[in-house]
């Protein structure tokens, strides 16, 4: 899987790394994480000159993903993207690969981003759910459940706080 960039409009390939790569995300210091769809799958941490380094392995499956203030990820794992009928929200821990458990009981999620304010929001994306996550917590409640173009793929958040679906 190639992990590109587009400047002054051109496309040009950064880096390759092993097929399967999918969830893709960017630090506030211009370093890219990209995830694994696939068990027992990695993160690598991609540099903006193209410096790659395996910062976590052995991650459940896992999809589009957010980093919370402190640079961790924050990742819905399993649900229909695994072939399960929960949803588990995951916090990996790139200074040591560690993998925790920050909430579960979740509907299915696939998809989740941060707001401006650093609130975690995760997609429950056949029911349309859209979730805030307390990682600390443990804890989850719905915000909104939208109907209309369900199922969802992805989501994100704007800096004016409006979030973004996109649909199958």
């Amino acid at each position: 899987g190639d992990v590109g960039k587009i400047v002054d409009g051109k496309y040009s390939v950064l880096v390759t790394l092993k097929a399967g790569i999918n969830p893709i995300t960017v630090g506030d210091d211009g370093s890219i994480w990209i995830g694994e769809l696939a068990d027992g799958g990695s993160i690598t941490r991609v540099d903006p000159d193209g410096t790659t380094e395996v910062v976590a392995t052995g991650i459940p499956v896992i999809n589009a993903f957010a980093l919370d203030a402190q640079g961790r990820i924050l990742a819905p794992a399993g649900g229909l993207q695994a072939g399960e009928v929960g949803g588990t929200i995951i916090r990996i821990d790139p200074a040591d690969g560690s993998i925790t458990t920050v909430a579960d009981g979740l509907p299915p999620v696939l998809a989740s981003a941060a707001d401006p304010d650093g609130n975690y929001l995760a997609l429950a994306n056949v029911s349309g759910q859209i979730l805030a996550v307390d990682p600390e917590a443990g804890t989850f409640e719905v915000l909104h459940t939208v109907t209309d173009g369900a199922p969802f793929d992805n989501i994100d958040v704007a800096p004016d706080g409006t979030i973004y679906l996109s649909s199958f």
